[in-house]
């Protein structure tokens, strides 16, 4: 029915109608776009963005759109452009593309930037140097440093890396991996779990491995009095902003995330990852082989005899 929304919901307007419309599971940055990015955005008086890592060009979109409304540019870094991407970009005059590396883009760019949205690699090496490039380019252009929200800063990857490609970091770059999945409830990783068949770190929490060990220790060491506030849910998003600016007030006054709230969202996080969890288990159990199933049985005794023991 057009233009209704269950009053279960709270009211919204009717762009908003059309945004939950669309909305998925895996929408990533674009999940937090109506409630959290966009409003800041406004809030701070953004026009000029940067997005690194846009991939299908999803959250390009709404970028671009924003843009338009607000009189600003977008630019966009993403070294393979999918057609879907490209169409986008064709379509605007309010986007420039740099088809290359955040390492090679960064220094190249020119514009002042507002705002960053930041997806590239989710490893610790590309995520620190990342933040380093950004304040490389704000202190060039002698400007204060973006804000910049950063994806995944929760499980699985806040403490712990994944690679796209290993073979393209320095070899001091990169944990000991395997294309592998994972749960929350391991330290290990598991076949055909979560994000297999990607590259991931074979151990999590050690030193120098995460996106959000990586905005941490880049907020410990730099000169810039910043601040980092996390939303553990969706698999995390970071706000990383100056400290005392206004996208600093805008956090404080509309996102008190005090210790309850924050464990509250992991609770909501953790259930959501227990459905994904409990479906890959039950794709195994009906597909896999003995030893396939035996590991599935293993895993499932285990989490089972940490609820009891942690109940």
């Amino acid at each position: 029915m057009p233009g209704y929304l269950s009053p279960a919901f709270g009211k919204r307007s009717d762009e908003e109608l059309e945004f939950l419309r669309q909305v998925h599971p895996n929408s990533g940055f674009s999940i937090f776009w109506p409630d959290l990015i966009e409003p800041l955005l406004r809030s701070c008086g953004a026009r000029n963005l940067l997005e690194i890592g846009a991939y299908r060009g999803d959250n390009t979109r709404l970028l671009e759109r924003y843009s338009t409304l607000h009189d600003g540019r977008l630019i966009v870094v993403e070294p393979t452009v999918p057609v879907s991407l490209r169409e986008i970009v064709n379509r605007s005059d309010r986007i420039e593309l740099f088809e290359r590396t955040s390492h090679d883009a960064l220094p190249a760019i020119e514009r002042v930037i507002d705002a960053v949205m930041l997806e590239g690699d989710l490893n610790y090496y590309t995520v620190y140097h990342d933040l380093l490039g950004i304040e490389a380019m704000a202190g060039r252009l002698a400007t204060p440093f973006p804000v910049v929200f950063l994806r995944a800063t929760g499980w699985p990857y806040a403490r712990r890396d994944m690679y796209y490609d290993p073979s393209k970091l320095p070899v001091n770059g990169i944990h000991a991996n395997r294309r592998k999945g994972m749960s929350p409830w391991s330290h290990d990783l598991i076949f055909n779990m979560i994000n297999y068949p990607y590259a991931n770190a074979d151990k999590e929490g050690n030193p120098g491995n995460g996106v959000l060990t990586a905005a941490e220790d880049f907020i410990r060491a730099t000169d810039l009095a910043l601040k980092i506030r996390t939303l553990p849910i969706h698999n995390g998003l970071s706000v990383i902003c100056a400290a005392g600016s206004p996208a600093d007030d805008f956090m404080e006054e509309q996102f008190c995330l005090n210790p309850f709230f924050i464990r509250l969202l992991e609770t909501i996080e953790v259930a959501r990852l227990n459905g994904i969890i409990n479906k890959l288990e039950e794709e195994q159990l009906a597909g896999s082989d003995f030893w396939g199933r035996w590991e599935t049985h293993f895993h499932q005794l285990v989490r089972r005899i940490f609820r009891l023991v942690r109940f």
